[in-house]
């Protein structure tokens, strides 16, 4: 009898205790990170697929040349489809990705081209002065007007990206290149933000901050990061 009674109070003793700890978890599931979507906005020529370029290059309606924009913009493909030809559109903010230069916009899914020229027309209203038949510029040093930026001796470049007041000019649209101007502007001027408009008898500039090197108009896209109005 008492020997049970031992036991009993025994088996009561260990269910009151608390659990020994094996050292054994159960794993809390790690939730699946959501994924990270494509930056969208103004991205580098260089980084769009080869056969997507020459498409948005070759459209139903002409042949587009010089390339001065593209952005990323994968949402637009339900209102505008896998490709179309939007026409030229003037200098213009466009959603959250900031300004935009002047010219023939077309859709290839998913990007957005700005090109300067289409069968060599800049605009509607006509062919662009000093632009080709082909619609290329030409080398600096062949011919006042607008010219190939990647042309432009790299010190100049480099001069008209450095503002007088520490500014940084970036994303370079387009050349003009002037002589005469220096007379005006000096060797070196700031000629600040500046719409879409014809200049001389050059044709039409995109929107963008000016910057003379003597003898050339450097026109960006930004400065400090930051576009125009």
């Amino acid at each position: 009898m008492k020997r049970f009674l031992v036991v009993t109070v025994l088996a009561a003793l260990v269910a009151g205790c608390p659990k020994t700890d094996t050292g054994v978890t159960t794993a809390t599931p790690i939730p699946t990170p959501a994924a990270v979507e494509k930056g969208k906005g103004r991205v580098e020529s260089s980084t769009v697929p080869g056969e997507t370029m020459m498409k948005a290059a070759n459209g139903w309606h002409g042949v587009y040349k010089n390339l001065i924009g593209v952005i990323h913009a994968p949402e637009d493909q339900v209102e505008w489809t896998q490709f179309s030809e939007f026409g030229w559109k003037d200098t213009l903010p466009y959603k959250e990705y900031g300004a935009q230069p002047a010219g023939w916009w077309v859709y290839v899914a998913p990007y957005w081209f700005i090109w300067d020229t289409r069968d060599g027309q800049k605009e509607l209203g006509g062919s662009g002065s000093l632009v080709s038949s082909d619609g290329q510029t030409p080398a600096a040093g062949g011919r006042n007007g607008f010219i190939d930026p990647s042309t432009i001796p790299g010190r100049v470049a480099f001069r008209a990206a450095l503002g007088k007041t520490d500014a940084q000019y970036t994303n370079m649209l387009a050349v003009i290149q002037d002589p005469d101007d220096e007379k005006e502007f000096t060797k070196f001027s700031e000629f600040g933000w500046q719409p879409t408009k014809s200049y001389k008898t050059y044709g039409q500039a995109p929107a963008g901050y000016w910057v003379y090197v003597a003898p050339y108009w450097v026109i960006w896209n930004l400065k400090d990061r930051k576009p125009g109005p």
